[in-house]
């Protein structure tokens, strides 16, 4: 458990993971949250890999007026299972499967979803051009439901790919990427679960975009 504290206070040098999971969330400060992670990976053979992860969170999300504080009761599942095979030293293929659920139990704050639900499945190809250069196309179908503040029922389904262009530095001092979201310009509803008023970066888009990473690693 943890409450999330004002950002001045919390200018430290420190993992922002922990054995894969995040522990840093842009929630509100205030935010009082208890977090419950589980992840088992194993190979099966030299060629096959498989996984799964879940974690669960509670939170309670403050609303401050001028003499009282309030609490939303907030609920995050995010569960996945992956089966990876590289087929030769030239490529590899990746199987998953993507639950996430979020729920807001009470109604004391009205800008967020009322319950969102998310099933995906991505399919990655990637072929390894040399060592040091990795091309890989993701396609994903993605089931998304959910209930917004006025308590309407939405939903939508949808398949969107993603294409990417990795090259690695040497020495893994960290690499350079060019990707392309939603390649065929599809059109969809999706609610992102980002209910922070954060600007962070969403799931999924309804349009073309382009993309471009520099990860440094220094050792």
């Amino acid at each position: 458990s943890m409450v999330n504290k004002p950002d001045v206070a919390i200018q430290t040098l420190e993992p922002t993971q922990v054995m894969g999971f995040n522990q840093f969330y842009a929630d509100r400060i205030g935010s009082r949250i208890t977090q419950h992670n589980i992840a088992i990976d194993s190979a099966l053979t030299d060629d096959f890999s498989i996984g799964i992860s879940s974690s669960y969170r509670e939170i309670d999300w403050p609303t401050f007026s001028a003499t009282s504080i309030t609490f939303d009761d907030l609920k995050e599942i995010q569960s996945q299972v992956y089966l990876n095979w590289v087929v030769s030293n030239f490529a590899s293929i990746s199987l998953g499967a993507v639950y996430e659920s979020f729920e807001n139990t009470n109604a004391n704050t009205v800008v967020t979803p009322k319950k969102l639900k998310t099933v995906s499945y991505p399919l990655t190809f990637s072929a390894f051009i040399s060592s040091n250069l990795k091309l890989a196309i993701t396609p994903t179908y993605v089931d998304h439901d959910y209930v917004d503040a006025s308590l309407n029922q939405n939903s939508d389904d949808f398949v969107v790919t993603d294409l990417s262009l990795v090259y690695k530095f040497s020495r893994r001092m960290g690499n350079l990427s060019f990707g392309v979201h939603n390649l065929f310009d599809e059109q969809f509803n999706f609610y992102n679960l980002n209910y922070t008023g954060e600007n962070n970066e969403p799931r999924y888009v309804p349009s073309r975009s382009f993309i471009t990473k520099l990860n440094i690693t220094l050792q």
